[in-house]
């Protein structure tokens, strides 16, 4: 969440321009700071959603993992880590930022992007809404990477209805 793979993707790939979007403003800052050597990085404050506008983002005490939604108070890997980050589960998600959101079409459009090499998702349970935000552009993308939980983390959440929506290959990395 604050540049490594992305840091990687520039060693590793030449890919002419990457957009990094960050809704949360401390991780938006620190992105910028941590990856300023890249000059073709465009950082953009808003996170992608299945519409324009504002959303209210659950930021994560430990800013590792926040959310639009809610998480399962009765997920026992939630318990554990808010064990060991030394935090009580009941306030890992306490504060409230609102965000704005934009939709990846809409975005594609605005920046004239006709193909897309890559697109990595890591959106704490807001993955499909990402996807859907893709519309029709979805077939000109060349590779995506989802980062998705088990079913029970989040209150309102079933990664099976990402995997079924969706009429690509599904590769498991297990670790």
């Amino acid at each position: 969440h604050l540049g490594g793979y992305t840091n990687f993707i520039n060693k590793n790939i030449n890919l002419k321009k990457i957009y990094i979007f960050e809704p949360q403003k401390e991780i938006f800052f620190k992105l910028k700071r941590n990856l300023k050597k890249y000059k073709n990085i465009k950082f953009i404050n808003s996170a992608i959603s299945d519409f324009n506008g504002k959303k209210i983002l659950n930021i994560n005490k430990h800013n590792v993992a926040s959310t639009f939604h809610n998480l399962n108070n009765k997920n026992l890997f939630l318990h554990i880590k808010a064990f060991i980050f030394r935090a009580n589960f009941k306030n890992m998600l306490g504060i409230k930022e609102e965000v704005k959101t934009t939709t990846l079409h809409k975005f594609l459009k605005k920046e004239k992007i006709k193909k897309i090499s890559l697109i990595k998702i890591d959106t704490e349970g807001h993955e499909l809404k990402v996807l859907q935000s893709l519309k029709n552009r979805i077939a000109d993308t060349s590779v995506i990477i989802i980062e998705f939980h088990k079913n029970n983390v989040f209150k309102v959440y079933d990664n099976n209805k990402l995997k079924s929506d969706w009429k690509y290959k599904f590769f498991r990395q297990s670790g």
